[in-house]
């Protein structure tokens, strides 16, 4: 994100403000769907989120990426909702970032899609939570694994072990799902 642009928003341009608002909701509410596994509750973090990054935003020093810092309030906020109320299964719920499939798309590949999104959604609803936070900071956030280690408070390493054992991990269960569908 751009400094000036940051600089505008913290003079309280309400321009700069809804365009950050509109650049930002987007990968922080896929990252919190993920991380929470609850649409509901993920947009009540989003909500507090934006709330104390609005109230921070004057005095955020530019030490390191705007980004990062507001992954870090929305990863922050997520435990506090998670702490008040143990994290829900994915069962039987529409999945957070299913995608809106056009009139021009054929029935049948928003039916694939639809499968395989589920799939997916499942098999990252079945990773540890390091490495499900990693997958979708990196993903849905996309931040960078230096950003990604600092708002989880781990080195580097780490976070790139995790991203690892969690591809890994998605390649098994994904796998198993296509080996059990062939004849």
């Amino acid at each position: 994100m751009d400094l000036d642009f940051v600089r505008q928003c913290q003079r309280g341009d309400p321009a700069a403000l809804a365009k950050l608002v509109d650049q930002v909701q987007g990968p922080l509410m896929g990252y919190l769907c993920r991380m929470m596994g609850d649409r509901v509750r993920a947009e009540d973090a989003l909500q507090e989120t934006m709330l104390r990054a609005l109230r921070a935003l004057p005095d955020w020093k530019p030490s390191g990426s705007f980004q990062g810092w507001l992954f870090t309030i929305a990863r922050n906020c997520a435990m506090d909702v998670l702490r008040e109320r143990p994290m829900a299964s994915l069962d039987g719920e529409e999945g957070p970032g299913a995608s809106v499939a056009g009139n021009e798309e054929p029935a049948e590949d928003r039916v694939d899609r639809g499968i395989m999104t589920a799939k997916l959604q499942e098999a990252l609803a079945g990773l540890p939570k390091d490495q499900r936070e990693v997958v979708s900071l990196r993903m849905y956030g996309g931040l960078s694994f230096k950003e990604i280690a600092k708002v989880t408070g781990c080195p580097l390493n780490t976070a790139l072990g995790r991203m690892r054992y969690a591809l890994l991990n998605l390649k098994k269960v994904l796998e198993g799902e296509v080996l059990e569908e062939r004849p």
